[in-house]
């Protein structure tokens, strides 16, 4: 309904004015709009750039009509880092969208995609990938590169090291296995491989 303007006429008490009648019915037609779209006479209050409840722990819910959406034209922050959510654990998002994730990775899963036709971390035309559950890792190399780099920390054996080049890192074998790798080897000065008494360690044409 558009708002009904009450004719007060052209100057105070002279006569030209509507009828004190019709003018409460404009009145009573524009507070029944008032109340009808709310949030008057409703928990909500709107406070100059804050909207919150006078009932303790109640939501406020966004919900447009049909398939209308709920949009953001300004970055959307929380008022303290670290503490909120977006979802919970029954109720989640189905896809987000988003250029970049920035922050703890620590607990995403299902990571997927890249040519290891599975669970995959994707980096241009090289992934590390395991196709299947409690399948082999992969690590791909592709494009350009042509290497594993190890940071100069030492790596840790468990298994056969296939196709080897020339060591970048101490490895270490782990305890009570057997491990192997495929020739040819080369050791750099300065890089040595750790055999305990308890494990073996094999070098195969």
């Amino acid at each position: 309904m558009t708002q009904q303007i009450i004719d007060v006429g052209a100057a105070a008490n002279d006569g030209t004015g509507e009828p004190l009648r019709s003018a409460f019915e404009a009145v009573n037609s524009n507070f029944t709009e008032i109340y009808t779209a709310g949030p008057v006479g409703s928990n909500v209050r709107i406070a100059n750039n804050t909207i919150t409840t006078t009932t303790t722990n109640t939501n406020i819910v966004l919900k447009p009509n049909g398939i209308g959406v709920i949009q953001a034209n300004a970055a959307v922050l929380p008022s303290i880092d670290n503490v909120y959510d977006i979802g919970s654990p029954i109720l989640r998002f189905d896809t987000i969208y988003a250029g970049y994730f920035v922050g703890n990775g620590a607990l995403l899963t299902g990571i997927s995609g890249g040519s290891g036709n599975g669970q995959a971390i994707v980096n241009g035309t090289s992934n590390v990938a395991i196709s299947t559950a409690n399948g082999n890792v992969t690590i791909g190399i592709n494009g350009t590169g042509n290497v594993v780099t190890v940071s100069q920390t030492s790596l840790f054996v468990n298994g056969v090291i296939a196709t080897p080049r020339t060591l970048s890192a101490n490895i270490v074998v782990q305890a009570n296995v057997s491990a192997m790798m495929v020739s040819p080897l080369t050791i750099p000065n300065g890089l040595q491989i750790t055999v305990p008494s308890s494990s073996t360690f094999n070098v195969v044409p």
